[in-house]
């Protein structure tokens, strides 16, 4: 039930009980997204901190680690029929197999036994970390399909890699429960387990693609959430808004999809992630811990009609809201748009709300500080620069070969017209251009069977 209780809102947001303060925030009553406003806040590019804490939540144990002396320790004890100098040799061989050579030790991922354990103890990895487990897949499901990897990689390994992970493990401890993220779209999650299990079927794919897996689902889920929340009550969990990419080595401009329909209609989403967090957060106040986005306020009041309640509701907080902020004259120029209806007319002018004092006062670093976030990771493992053209998503040889595996998985071949629509359904798509520059790739590694030059009539061979 919709409900939006006026004192719940004072005490979440700090307004005092004139309501003439007001402190911005988010993920109290509705998670969207892992993201802090705070400036200091590590930003994630790499997720080889974040794969342990994903997979720990997966298999539901927390696995503690010895450290790499007291593993080496442990297992030098276990050694006692052999001389001391093999037993030095062999000693030295696990510490440069199993761990980094730096400071911290780290113990490498060479599989998904060894990921268990890689530690994580930044803040907001461990959040990236239950995000991606709240949105991506069922508990249940995942829980089973994770566990039957590790087990299987446990009756796989060699005697000293088993005596090793033996010598690791200090302790199970049960796992505290998170509170879950909120899950706005829903097709990433139809085809995650489906790439998912493919990984875990091998024990060199785990250890070579585990990581980039969680990494580009992170953009894939994250990317098409923003899209979702900036269309509103027109939002489509299932729908995957198309977003064009173009090949690192191919030319570009302007005119091509890959600049209008790429980073060009991504980027405005993502700048708007913190003001969706805020006004969620305002219209989530509800007493009864149900939870609404666009989505479900939408289809809450096709459902159950009351359209002048909720508005009277949402015109409410609202007003608390603006009376709160003093500092903005701007939001007295700001003007409903009743074309929009009786109620998202009212969460529209919220949002504007919101939107309008972050962007005309100091406030504004609080919102670019939630966005850098993802707007860093973007910038770090999707993007090129195309000089005047700016900015475009980009497809490496290593991302394409990675797509191309996900796409055909244990098949001895699929159509190439299947190839790029198995890229659509990860959200990845590519104008022609693109697309032929993918043929003259797939061509050169031998991989294409051509039958005729229509796209039905060729096929992709997998790749090994």
């Amino acid at each position: 039930m919709f409900i939006l209780d006026p004192e719940m809102m004072k005490k979440t947001f700090l307004m005092g009980e004139n309501g003439t303060n007001f402190t911005h925030k988010s993920a109290q009553h509705i998670k969207l997204f892992p993201f802090t406003a705070n400036n200091t806040a590590t930003i994630i590019t790499s997720f080889s901190a974040v794969i342990g804490e994903w997979l720990r939540l997966a298999c539901n144990q927390n696995k503690v680690p010895e450290s790499m002396e007291a593993t080496l320790s442990k297992l030098a004890d276990s050694m006692d029929d052999i001389g001391a100098y093999e037993k030095e040799q062999l000693l030295q061989i696990a510490r440069s197999i199993y761990w980094d050579d730096d400071e911290k030790h780290s113990l490498r991922p060479k599989s998904i036994t060894a990921m268990c354990y890689i530690p994580c103890d930044d803040q907001t990895a461990l959040k990236t970390a239950q995000y991606l487990y709240s949105v991506l897949a069922d508990s249940e499901n995942l829980s089973k399909v994770v566990n039957q990897a590790a087990e299987h990689a446990i009756k796989e390994v060699n005697v000293l890699e088993k005596a090793v992970f033996e010598a690791l493990q200090a302790k199970i401890e049960p796992l505290a429960p998170i509170d879950p993220y909120y899950i706005v779209h829903l097709a990433p999650q139809k085809i995650f387990m489906k790439d998912l299990k493919f990984i875990l079927k091998n024990a060199a794919r785990t250890k070579e693609y585990l990581v980039d897996l969680l990494e580009f689902y992170h953009f894939f889920y994250t990317s098409q959430t923003c899209l979702a929340l900036s269309r509103f009550e027109h939002g489509d969990r299932y729908e995957i808004v198309p977003l064009y990419f173009s090949l690192d080595w191919e030319r570009t401009n302007k005119a091509r999809e890959c600049y209008r329909s790429g980073w060009q209609q991504l980027l405005p989403a993502i700048k708007q992630q913190f003001y969706h967090a805020v006004t969620l957060e305002i219209l989530n106040q509800n007493p009864t811990g149900e939870q609404f986005d666009y989505i479900a306020l939408r289809d809450y009041v096709e459902k159950a009609g009351m359209e002048e309640e909720v508005a009277a509701q949402i015109r409410c907080v609202c007003d608390l809201y603006r009376n709160a902020i003093s500092d903005c004259s701007e939001l007295n120029d700001l003007q409903k748009n009743e074309q929009l209806g009786t109620v998202f007319s009212e969460v529209n002018y919220l949002y504007e709300s919101v939107r309008t004092q972050f962007r005309s006062t100091g406030r504004g670093r609080v919102s670019d500080g939630y966005v850098k976030h993802f707007e860093t990771f973007c910038h770090d493992r999707f993007l090129k620069s195309r000089g005047a053209s700016g900015l475009m998503l980009n497809i490496t040889e290593e991302f394409l070969i990675f797509l191309t595996k996900l796409a055909i998985h244990d098949e001895e071949k699929l159509s190439l017209n299947e190839v790029f629509r198995q890229f659509e359904l990860r959200g990845v798509f590519l104008d022609q251009p693109s697309k032929d520059e993918v043929v003259q790739f797939y061509t050169k590694l031998n991989l294409i069977e051509k039958k005729s030059d229509s796209g039905d009539a060729q096929y992709v061979r997998r790749i090994l």
